[in-house]
């Protein structure tokens, strides 16, 4: 989020390593990654631009299918990912964000008193750039609310280093000018081609867009599948001011959208199932059950008459078609499922 970098996550992702293969990384222009000019009509740091940076990532890692979580300016990016990579990514979690154009569209006065930095930074360079470079502290302080800033505490240090640079702060205001101008044109471009994935919600109970915005609401407009919502107790800056809960919701929404099998097969579960219900012709749902350190897959039936031979022979043709794929990464967790008989 604005004005952080990747370390915004070091209090979450060490738990989350201990259950998923963790990649943070900074946007454009923030931390100490690339900067650009900003380009006709802001084009360098639209989120089109800073999505592909982290698919291009990825490719270099070696990723081809990936969970995606992001805060603030990188939930925006990460919402862009999923829409422009929709075979890539398997499910978005988003934290403290309603998409972008819902937000300019509902723009009131309460919201521009809250979000006023939304139309500051927009405003025609070098004016807000050579504002803030005239006491960057005094300006980065002013971005943390008194609650915000024990939750952050000496990272705050690392979060000033990156920031002070001119022009960084000139990309970062390059990053607001884009999601006013550009950004807008592609998001009312593809505004109704929902995703395909499920989609997790988290806002601050006491940040702009939990007290303003219906979140819930606003993003199942967006996806076909199921959105999951919770509202956190703390301000805008959740990984930071409720490392507790942020780890909790992260890792339950992602790990009730994968399976993982021995042979290590990583899908959406509601995919797996569609597959498996495809293949032999029944309804089955997928029960959640336990995690363990075992590679299993339960595969049940409670009411044998409900599944004959033919249908059970399909069912064993599907586990073995779904272990030929060969996914590119690893997940450092087993899940023991139930498929049940409708």
């Amino acid at each position: 989020g604005y004005p952080q970098t990747h370390v915004m996550w070091h209090k979450t992702a060490p738990e989350l390593s201990k259950y998923f293969t963790v990649i943070v990384a900074d946007l454009r222009g923030y931390g100490d990654s690339l900067v650009l000019p900003g380009g006709t009509n802001h084009k360098n740091y639209s989120k089109r631009e800073m999505a592909k940076d982290m698919v291009q990532l990825m490719n270099k890692l070696n990723f081809k299918n990936f969970f995606v979580a992001g805060h603030d300016r990188g939930g925006r990016v990460a919402h862009r990912m999923a829409k422009d990579y929709r075979k890539r990514i398997l499910a978005l979690s988003v934290l403290d964000i309603c998409p972008t154009l819902d937000m300019y569209e509902n723009t009131n006065m309460k919201f521009a008193k809250g979000y006023f930095h939304w139309f500051y930074l927009i405003q025609p360079a070098p004016l807000p750039e050579k504002m803030i470079m005239a006491d960057p502290k005094r300006w980065l302080k002013s971005r943390f609310n008194r609650s915000s800033k024990r939750a952050i505490g000496r990272v705050e240090d690392e979060y000033f280093r990156a920031f002070k640079q001119s022009k960084r702060i000139h990309a970062t205001c390059e990053d607001y000018r884009a999601s006013a101008t550009i950004d807008l044109v592609h998001d009312r471009k593809d505004r109704k081609k929902l995703l395909n994935i499920p989609v997790q919600v988290l806002w601050g109970k006491n940040g702009v867009v939990g007290k303003q915005f219906n979140s819930l609401k606003i993003w199942r407009k967006y996806t076909k599948k199921k959105v999951y919502g919770a509202g956190i107790k703390c301000g805008h800056f959740i990984p930071e001011q409720n490392p507790k809960e942020t780890i909790k919701h992260l890792k339950f929404f992602f790990k009730n959208n994968v399976i993982y099998k021995k042979g290590i097969f990583y899908a959406p579960i509601d995919d797996f199932l569609n597959l498996v219900n495809k293949e032999t012709g029944s309804q089955y749902s997928i029960n959640y059950n336990s995690l363990s350190i075992e590679n299993t897959l339960a595969v049940k039936n409670p009411s044998t008459s409900s599944m004959d031979l033919k249908q059970e022979k399909k069912l064993h043709t599907t586990l073995q078609y779904v272990d030929l794929f060969k996914p590119r990464f690893f997940m450092p967790f087993a899940g023991r499922y139930t498929l049940t008989g409708k």
